[in-house]
């Protein structure tokens, strides 16, 4: 029994999770990056100083995540604050940051725990007190739910993402709608159509996962 009741595979899909999300984390920063600079958001949206308010560390390391990535941004600045799908990226990036760390640290415990049940502990110093163990150290309940919130996060993110491609296409923030040459009707609408049937699977079998 020893063998089979265990409970690996939820350390395995934590690990799994924790390793590809924390990739895709960094590589959605950069591309939001891009978004910042081509709609020319303001750089008081994402002032260092705003981390001094907030008793979150990883709206800071959010925050520092995105200055890193803008320091030789030369974008020219709306003089305005720009809508909110941009203004909330630091908030919505530090609660992805805090579920990458929470799926790692519940991999980082079911790497090093006893899971199996019987479990066989063996005493060093005197072998009278080996004992075989039967306990529900098996139900290991941290990945399941850190990896929901991976999923929700990630979804969020999607989300962002989508409204700040619509953003960048309706012409509003002064770049060509569809962002399209001379005579180009269709420009880069297919950036909208490819966005939109992911997302509308995705949020639906979210829901129906956390319930």
């Amino acid at each position: 029994m020893a063998l089979i009741n265990g409970s690996p595979f939820a350390t395995a899909m934590a690990c799994d999770v924790a390793m590809t999300t924390a990739r895709r984390l960094r590589l959605a920063e950069q591309v939001f990056a891009q978004s910042i600079e081509a709609a020319g958001c303001p750089a008081s949206h994402f002032d260092r100083r705003l981390a001094d308010h907030w008793i979150d560390p990883f709206y800071k390391q959010s925050l520092n995540n995105l200055h890193e990535l803008l320091t030789d941004s030369q974008r020219d600045q709306l003089k305005h604050q720009a809508p909110t799908s941009w203004r909330v990226l630091p908030n919505v990036l530090a609660n992805a940051l805090r579920a990458v760390a929470e799926v790692s640290e519940a991999a980082e415990i079911g790497l090093q725990s006893l899971k199996d049940n019987p479990t066989f502990i063996q005493d060093g110093s005197c072998s009278d007190e080996d004992v075989v163990l039967s306990s529900g150290g098996y139900h290991d309940h941290r990945p399941a739910k850190a990896i929901d919130a991976v999923n929700s996060a990630l979804v969020d993110l999607c989300v962002l993402a989508s409204r700040q491609v619509s953003h960048l296409l309706d012409g509003g923030l002064g770049l060509p709608p569809l962002l399209s040459r001379t005579g180009d009707p269709v420009g880069t609408e297919y950036l909208a159509w490819g966005m939109t049937e992911p997302l509308a699977t995705a949020r639906p079998s979210l829901g129906r996962r956390q319930l």
